[in-house]
């Protein structure tokens, strides 16, 4: 039996069974409560976070896609412009509307042949189509622009475009609207041309007063412009940002580009809460095993312009997202399972140099 300074010391080892029975068990259940709250606490933290990133992400992308809508405007109002498609419409006096439309389908049919190529550099060699690739130089933004007159045909360029006559084309007529005019954005589409995917800007060019449609402008946005700024945010191992269309096909991401024709699978999850709410998250599990953070904002783009339903995505692996109070729950458990060690060592030592019968615990002065 131990002894200190000639005093004996007898040690209860049922007592001490029976109390540790009861505390280890109220302590593992402290300890897993508070971890439990940890971590709750950090995934409502990285949850807002990630919102706040993707409300942020969409914003960018709506003051880009607005920002573009106000240059093309300022180029759509040009007085060289509105001279084109004056004149261009001009010639049409004394033509009746079918004598204008067989006129118009015929040059259509022959844009591509050579009965068509002295038509075609005369309308690349204009003042106006001169003064269109003039704009493209110092405008890095735009691609290809074209001008239409009231009745659809192209009357400049700063490309040949591939069709004469535009007035069948659901764009045109969405941005001329019968003469009143209205402003058309339309969704990712591809340009054989140019080989890239773009987004079109369709404005009407309006007449001195203002108040009549007289053409239709159309400025062609590189998709690579808007890829710029899903990419260059940065969330750190196994996180990204995405615009995808309202079906899930990806626009931009890290490493997905419009070519592979993907589709999210993060959207798919977060569907249904998008469609009532504009921003938010949720952790989900994705069908390769992973789970994952996903936090979702509306650009507000599809209320003016129904074709950009774009929500951007971003997503975080669960697992670094909790890292930080994984390492703390590693340590918590070790510590635990350490002093039950060190208890268990103990006892075993009491119980080795204990007396036969067992006594309370009690000291006795020599």
């Amino acid at each position: 039996m131990p002894r200190s300074n000639g005093v004996e010391i007898h040690v209860n080892l049922k007592a001490l069974v029976i109390l540790a029975a009861v505390a280890v068990p109220l302590l593992l259940a402290d300890v897993f409560f508070v971890l439990d709250q940890s971590r709750a606490a950090l995934d409502s933290t990285v949850g807002d976070h990630l919102r706040a990133v993707a409300e942020v992400t969409a914003a960018q992308v709506s003051r880009f896609v607005h920002s573009k809508i106000v240059e093309a405007g300022v180029l759509a109002a040009e007085p060289e412009l509105r001279r084109a498609a004056e004149a261009a419409n001009q010639g049409y006096r004394g033509l009746g509307e079918e004598a204008i439309r067989q006129k118009l389908e015929e040059m259509d049919r022959n844009w591509e042949s050579p009965k068509a190529s002295v038509a075609a550099a005369q309308l690349l060699a204009s003042p106006a189509s001169a003064y269109l690739r003039d704009y493209l130089t110092i405008n890095l933004g735009f691609k290809r622009l074209a001008l239409t007159d009231a009745q659809g045909a192209v009357v400049a360029a700063s490309h040949k475009p591939i069709d004469y006559y535009q007035a069948d084309e659901d764009w045109w007529r969405a941005a001329f609207r019968d003469g009143a005019g209205a402003i058309h954005v339309g969704d990712v589409r591809y340009d054989p041309v140019s080989r890239t995917h773009f987004v079109s800007i369709d404005l009407p060019v309006l007449n001195s007063g203002r108040n009549q449609a007289i053409g239709v402008l159309r400025a062609i946005i590189d998709v690579g412009e808007i890829r710029s700024i899903t990419t260059q945010v940065q969330l750190g191992a196994k996180g990204e940002a995405l615009l995808v269309k309202g079906d899930g096909t990806i626009i931009s991401s890290p490493s997905v580009t419009l070519v592979m024709k993907q589709k999210a699978e993060e959207m798919e999850v977060v569907a249904s809460v998008a469609a009532e709410q504009s921003s938010g998250y949720l952790t989900a599990a994705m069908k390769g095993g992973a789970h994952k953070f996903i936090a979702f904002a509306d650009p507000g783009l599809s209320q003016a312009f129904p074709e950009l339903n774009w929500k951007v995505l971003v997503t975080q692996d669960l697992q670094v997202a909790r890292a930080p109070i994984a390492r703390v729950t590693n340590r918590a458990m070790a510590t635990v399972f350490g002093g039950l060690i060190v208890f268990g060592l103990a006892a075993a030592y009491f119980s080795l140099h204990r007396p036969q019968k067992f006594t309370d615990i009690e000291e006795t002065g020599k």
